[in-house]
């Protein structure tokens, strides 16, 4: 699973790439009745329980649903927007 930052109309969002298109991992997830972090330190911050929650959305999100984004015309972000220590 490739984990990207894309800007949003409401700000910085975490997806997925799946193929062609962008997965809201957010989105996606409260249609499904589950839970992401919304920011993607928070996502990687939470572990494998917070990733296999990413990997769960993923695998039931259809690529059809409006949260698939054409990944052409989606800006990705740097995947840590503000990573917390640069060494």
């Amino acid at each position: 699973m490739k984990l990207v930052t894309y800007v949003a109309a409401s700000g910085p969002r975490v997806g997925a790439v799946l193929g062609d298109k962008v997965i809201d991992l957010n989105s996606a997830a409260a249609v499904l009745g589950r839970s992401v972090p919304v920011e993607m330190l928070e996502l990687l911050g939470g572990g494998e329980a917070a990733l296999d929650e990413a990997r769960a959305v993923v695998e039931r999100a259809d690529v059809d649903g409006p949260w698939a984004l054409d990944l052409s015309k989606v800006q990705l972000l740097s995947p840590v927007p503000r990573p917390p220590s640069m060494r």
